[in-house]
């Protein structure tokens, strides 16, 4: 896909705040002059995190879903105190993830309210950003503008004891509605792509604290929903790809009942559950039952029937099991090397023990023919040498990882019995060496710094892989033997 497709695609989908459906991006394509198979448009769609499936064949966009959705910020002592707003995770799912939380743009009585750098101890201000799990806090609080600890994307570093963030400046707010530690900001989203929030200050005071009003018993029932809807979620869908896929899962789903003005925080509720906690999922943080295990395997992902197939609609076209840019990642791999065995390549991206067919390896070898003869007109083997020894022993690293989930899908059917975090660590490890790969293959600002931490962080990944793929494979290696019995016994 084309880099202006891509852009014009993502705009789109940042933009548009209607449900839409393949052929309206296609009709909008063909009036800017740009021609896209429908195929191709379905595939970016379905695999955006932008995006929601709506029943038949349409889709809605994050900024569809969440702008004019209502939510709420509880007001923290330190933030009255300060006169100031600290974003960090209370604004998740509702604005852009990717959009570092001291860029939002706060609205009161019409007016934006003006953002201001503010030094912080690191221990006060980890508790806004933990819903983005502990594991990825120090990157976002790196993305601030004002933070000035670019080696906090070293792998080694430790968070300093102070940090400067950006924050949005409360003085005229404060004053003008008298606001309280524990009273709370109502919010509405006015423009997703941007991150422009609309606030309405609600103050808690009451003359009997013990009164139950009627917007208490409103509350109330929204924090039962707020429950109810995440534990229905971790039957259907898992734990998702993070806490924040979660959460906009469950608010897309419910947002007439949740997105409302009288609602309720996230933040609050995690605090009063006695059901749900933040619990490790391998080497991250998932919402799930409080005090169980975030297991790898459920009835979300179970196998879908043959017919469900995304490409069971092609008969006689084998259907490539991994993305382009794993493909291309290989064939710029073997540029490098300079290699040019294609039967070679196909081996690596098929190791044992996945076996193809005559007609399959005859129609992937065409395609890493196809490939290599387009990358080898743009290759710069002088280019590369920085990144291609990087490239070369991921890539060696994915295809172990692959062909340890090659082997597992003997025992498909049981992998419930399975040690389940070393199976989500190995999915994680998958998903990203995956993104890492992507990265190096399509991202042109990438520096030296930023390849040799990519470096240093394999060195953990393959510690980490040697770790689990032991008890996986002893795991393997019972499940065969106990089927082989039953084989054996049945006859």
């Amino acid at each position: 896909m084309k880099p202006i497709i891509e852009n014009l695609l993502t705009h789109f989908l940042r933009v548009k705040c209607t449900s839409f459906t393949v052929k309206d991006i296609s009709a909008v394509l063909g009036k800017l002059g740009y021609k896209l198979p429908s195929r191709e448009i379905a595939d970016y769609v379905c695999s955006s995190p932008y995006v929601f499936a709506l029943d038949g064949d349409a889709y809605m966009s994050r900024a569809g879903a969440f702008t004019g959705a209502w939510f709420s910020i509880k007001l923290s002592a330190l933030e009255i105190k300060e006169n100031l707003l600290l974003p960090g995770h209370r604004c998740m799912p509702f604005t852009d993830v990717e959009m570092p939380s001291g860029t939002l743009t706060f609205i009161f009585k019409e007016q934006k309210l003006p953002h201001a750098a503010v030094e912080f101890a690191v221990k006060d201000v980890l508790p806004y950003f933990s819903l983005y799990g502990e594991e990825y806090a120090p990157q976002y609080l790196a993305a601030d503008p004002a933070c000035d600890c670019p080696s906090l994307c070293d792998p080694d570093f430790e968070l300093p004891a102070r940090i400067r963030l950006t924050v949005t400046d409360m003085t005229s707010v404060y004053a003008a509605a008298g606001l309280q530690p524990g009273d709370s900001l109502l919010c509405r989203v006015l423009d997703w792509d941007s991150g422009i929030i609309e606030m309405i200050p609600i103050t808690e005071k009451k003359e009997n604290p013990f009164e139950f009003s009627s917007a208490d018993e409103q509350r109330a029932a929204w924090y039962n929903v707020l429950e109810n809807a995440l534990l229905e979620s971790f039957d259907v869908y898992g734990p998702g790809t993070s806490i924040e896929d979660q959460l906009a899962t469950v608010f897309f789903d419910y947002r007439r009942e949740l997105c409302v003005p009288v609602c309720g925080s996230v933040e609050k509720y995690l605090q009063q559950t006695k059901k749900i906690a933040a619990e490790v999922y391998g080497v991250e943080t998932r919402l799930w039952f409080k005090g169980q295990d975030v297991p790898a395997v459920g009835s979300w992902n179970a196998a879908p029937a043959e017919s469900e197939h995304i490409h069971a609609e092609l008969p006689g076209v084998p259907y490539l099991p991994v993305p382009l840019w794993i493909l291309d990642s290989y064939v710029t791999d073997a540029l490098f090397l300079k290699s040019g065995d294609p039967d070679q390549l196909l081996e690596r991206l098929f190791p044992p023990p996945y076996k193809l067919d005559s007609l399959e390896k005859k129609y992937f070898l065409l395609q890493i023919e196809v490939r290599y003869s387009i990358l080898k007109e743009q290759y710069n083997w002088f280019a590369d040498f920085e990144a291609g020894p990087v490239r070369h022993r991921l890539l060696d690293l994915y295809s172990r990882v692959t062909q340890l989930m090659g082997e597992l899908d003997f025992a498909e059917n049981g992998l419930a019995s399975f040690p389940q975090q070393a199976l989500v660590i190995l999915s994680q490890l998958f998903n990203h060496i995956s993104h890492i790969l992507d990265s190096l293959l399509h991202d042109p600002s990438l520096k030296t710094e930023d390849i040799r931490t990519i470096d240093i962080s394999i060195e953990g990944m393959e510690y980490n892989f040697e770790d689990i793929s032991e008890e996986l494979e002893d795991a393997l290696s019972v499940y065969r033997k106990n089927s082989f019995s039953v084989i054996k016994n049945g006859v």
